[in-house]
């Protein structure tokens, strides 16, 4: 007899799921280079203090991804975002924080997230955004995938001095 499988579980981020994604991001963050600049908490960058709504994916009860919508960017992205579409910034939201365990890629984690994101999001009466690295081709296919359309190409400068050039993008019908 065959162990049952469960499928994926979408829900809201807790608290105590804090510490398992800041150790995703430990095992991530050497290889892909995600996150770029290197906070000093990793547990701090999941929180991120201007969260609207956080979710994670769960795999037999184990956490192997997450998202989150929030206000306020940083480097004037939401100027960008407002500029090109007239939204007013506080009625704009990024979708951020996206990342899923290495041992679960390619089973559609990623696009769950980005799409339960967008649609919350637009719920809220916000409009989703999102900023993505060019040096990564993965998430840009996943995004392009999904009809996200770019608004333009800017470069973030951190407090640790990495700078990073970003692709600026809203979901198709915006």
């Amino acid at each position: 007899m065959s162990a049952r499988h469960v499928p994926a579980v979408l829900r809201e981020r807790r608290e105590q799921d804090i510490a398992r994604l800041a150790t995703l991001l430990e095992v991530i963050q050497p290889i892909e280079g995600y996150p770029k600049s290197r906070p000093e908490s990793l547990e701090a960058f999941v929180r991120d203090r201007r969260v609207i709504g956080a979710w994670v994916i769960e795999e037999d009860g184990v956490v192997m991804g997450h998202a989150l919508i929030k206000q306020r960017s940083l480097g004037g992205i939401d100027d960008i975002v407002h500029e090109h579409t007239t939204w007013p910034k506080d009625r704009l939201a990024e979708i951020s924080r996206l990342f899923v365990a290495t041992e679960a890629r390619g089973k559609g984690y990623a696009r769950t997230l980005l799409r339960h994101c967008a649609s919350e999001a637009r719920r809220l009466n916000y409009l989703p955004y999102l900023d993505v690295d060019m040096a990564t081709p993965a998430p840009r296919a996943l995004y392009a995938s999904e009809g996200w359309q770019s608004l333009a190409i800017t470069t973030l400068s951190f407090p640790s001095g990495i700078s990073l050039e970003v692709d600026v993008m809203v979901p198709p019908g915006t």
